[in-house]
């Protein structure tokens, strides 16, 4: 039986400014990062996926061209205010059935898809008997990383965030699933020049 809807949502508004050019488009294998992390999402059952974008935003949609239904982009005008203004813009363009969303950031390709699912089912499973907001985050070795699982999200006042801490200050506010994965990419990634010397080793 099919669980509680889920949305996916990819945020990839932000400038790169400790890149120093668009993260979201250098190319790993011959693919744009953001389309990676994209296709990565899209090999999983999610009921909506949303890409949030913002610098550039014209120009990756140009460059990025995938055939799938599934797929919104979403534009943040905000964008430079901060990632808490992505958050904000995809809450709102949730379909109407869904009440939960499983955050991705665009510079981590290489998290495994069995990181993905677990993440994925255990959020799920936790969302159709759970009534208030919860949080449920992968940990690697103590650190905490992404996929985030928000569950009934729509009862989260997203509008008291700011810059780009918000998210993180927020959650902490809420009972927090803190899920040990052992799968170091969830804490990787690619913001600087050296990062992206180590994906391209990795990929």
């Amino acid at each position: 039986m099919k669980g509680e809807p889920v949305c996916a949502v990819i945020l990839a508004a932000g400038k790169s400014r400790r890149m120093g050019v668009n993260k979201q488009l250098l190319k790993l294998n011959g693919m744009y990062l953001l389309e990676r992390v994209i296709k990565k999402v899209l090999a999983h059952s999610f009921d909506q996926v949303i890409v949030v974008i913002g610098f550039e935003a014209n120009r990756i949609q140009q460059l990025i061209q995938l055939d799938s239904s599934y797929i919104q982009w979403v534009m943040n005008a905000d964008y430079e205010k901060g990632q808490s203004t992505s958050f904000l813009t995809a809450i709102r363009h949730l379909q109407k059935n869904i009440q939960s969303a499983m955050f991705f950031l665009g510079d981590q390709p290489f998290i495994t898809n069995e990181t993905i699912e677990s993440i994925f089912e255990k959020g799920r499973e936790r969302a159709t008997s759970d009534s208030g907001p919860f949080v449920i985050r992968p940990f690697f070795e103590g650190k905490p990383g992404h996929p985030v699982f928000w569950g009934n999200v729509r009862l989260v006042d997203f509008e008291t965030l700011s810059g780009d801490k918000g998210g993180r200050r927020l959650m902490d506010s809420f009972e927090m699933g803190k899920f040990s994965v052992d799968d170091p990419y969830v804490v990787f990634d690619i913001d600087t020049p050296d990062d992206f010397e180590e994906a391209k080793r990795l990929s």
